[in-house]
């Protein structure tokens, strides 16, 4: 969104105005040739851009290349970077791996990626979870690479981070994020309406559309109540993938992830299993007026 001296945004692989989420796309989704050549289109644009001090890749998809079967993608990047006299960092920011699952899954449900129920989704992603640990381990030892592992404590600022890695002045970030995906500040109450579409529209046979839904939600607030920090995990099912993600990091001997996340800070937080079913009625009424359901 801004332009500053000797820092680059690239246009290549991005998927429409926002992140790179092509490049995660093309290296760890259509096999070898597709690795190929997107490491092709890479050493082209080094090539082109010589003059760069800074080259900021960012997709929330890049965590795929911490993948035990892929991480050899990594070396090959880090191989090419260093030719052209660049050293590869890698920011990699991580929340707790609960609230972690719990903002993919609701994010899939938004565009309708995922039908699976939510207990059984968080016990599929268990293997990931501790390939993801050991990949973590593995990189740090790649060579010519450095990699920076944050954890995502509450009142983390992303935005804020990264000006201080890229030395861009305070706010800067802020202001061009603020104006990419309102969707992406939804409140769980606004969460659960998208994640529940198919059930309004089968209770009161309509046919909400998500795009209706997420141009409602950006425009008007819906839920005028307060919103409490409502989950979609029951109380055993939050504490039991919090201990399996302190076990695996401990297993991999990924010390700082336990030492961040092992601490009782949690304890107070209000764990409420919330599905269409335990909306407010109020927050059901506000629904059916703003779609005219009624």
């Amino acid at each position: 969104m801004h332009k500053y001296a000797q820092i680059d945004y690239p246009l290549l692989f991005r998927s429409g105005k926002i992140a790179h989420h092509e490049l995660a796309y093309k290296l760890l989704h259509q096999g070898e040739l597709s690795q190929d050549n997107a490491l092709k289109s890479l050493k082209c644009y080094l090539d082109d851009h010589a003059a760069l001090e800074t080259i900021l890749f960012s997709s929330e998809s890049l965590i795929g290349l911490f993948g035990t079967k892929t991480w050899p993608v990594t070396e090959a990047i880090s191989d090419l970077a260093a030719e052209h006299g660049y050293q590869l960092e890698i920011h990699l920011i991580l929340r707790r791996m609960a609230d972690f699952l719990e903002a993919m899954y609701l994010q899939s449900h938004r565009f309708g990626r995922l039908k699976m129920a939510f207990r059984d989704y968080i016990k599929s992603r268990c293997p990931w979870i501790d390939s993801l640990f050991q990949s973590v381990k593995r990189l740090a030892c790649v060579k010519d690479l450095q990699l920076f592992t944050v954890f995502y404590h509450s009142g983390f600022d992303t935005n804020q981070y990264f000006e201080d890695v890229l030395g861009l002045p305070s706010g800067s970030l802020t202001g061009a994020s603020s104006k990419l995906r309102p969707s992406s500040r939804f409140g769980m109450n606004g969460e659960i309406l998208l994640a529940n579409i198919d059930i309004f529209n089968e209770e009161y046979s309509c046919q909400l559309r998500r795009p209706q839904v997420i141009h409602a939600l950006e425009t008007r607030q819906l839920f005028s109540a307060d919103v409490f920090p409502y989950t979609l995990y029951d109380e055993n099912t939050w504490r039991n993938i919090t201990s399996f993600s302190i076990q695996s990091a401990l297993q991999a001997k990924f010390f700082e992830y336990a030492a961040a996340f092992q601490g009782s800070e949690y304890n107070a937080y209000r764990l409420t299993s919330l599905g269409y079913d335990e909306l407010s009625r109020d927050a059901k009424n506000e629904v059916i007026r703003t779609f005219n359901l009624a």
